[in-house]
C-alpha cells in the first residue's frame, strides 16, 4: 500500500504534536477554515496562505469547533487568529455566542445530524457586519 505525502508528513510530526492533533490530522472532519487555524497556530503548513479562509457557514464553523475540541492546546491560543484577517477578528469576537447558538439549535452538531440554519445566519450577519458596520448595531438590538 502506498502512503500519501500527508500521511508521511503526519508521521514525521508525531513528536511535535499532541495526540489530539495527530488524531485530527488522520481522521478529523477537516475543511479550509479548520486547516487555516491549524496552520496558523502550529506553524505546520497544511495549506498555503492564498488558500486560507475563515468559516463561511455553520458547517465550516462546526469543523473549527471540532478541531478546537480535539486540540485544547490550540484553543488556548485561538485568540491569535484575530490577526489573520478582519473576518477572523469579527468571528472570534462573536465565537462564544455563535457556539452557544449552535449548541442550543442542534445539540448533536458534533455528529453532523440536523440543521444549523440559525447558526449559519448568525455567521453571515457577523461577516456582513464587517462590510456594513451599521449591521452590527442592528444585530445588537435583536
Amino acid at each position: 500500500m502506498l502512503v500519501n505525502a500527508e500521511q508521511q508528513w503526519v508521521r514525521g510530526c508525531r513528536g511535535a504534536l499532541s495526540a489530539g492533533a495527530v488524531r485530527w490530522l488522520e481522521t478529523g472532519d477537516r475543511g479550509t477554515s479548520s486547516e487555516t487555524i491549524f496552520t496558523v497556530l502550529t506553524g505546520l503548513h497544511l495549506i498555503n496562505e492564498e488558500e486560507m479562509s475563515h468559516p463561511l457557514d455553520a458547517w465550516d464553523f462546526r469543523r473549527c469547533c471540532l478541531l478546537l475540541d480535539s486540540c485544547p492546546e490550540l484553543a488556548k491560543r485561538f485568540d491569535n487568529m484575530r490577526a489573520v484577517s478582519t473576518e477572523w477578528d469579527a468571528l472570534i469576537g462573536a465565537w462564544y455566542s455563535i457556539f452557544a447558538l449552535m449548541d442550543s439549535e442542534n445539540p448533536h452538531w458534533r455528529d453532523r445530524v440536523g440543521t444549523l440554519i440559525r447558526t449559519h445566519q448568525r455567521i453571515s450577519d457577523v461577516l456582513i457586519g464587517i462590510a456594513d458596520p451599521t449591521q452590527n448595531a442592528k444585530l445588537e438590538e435583536r
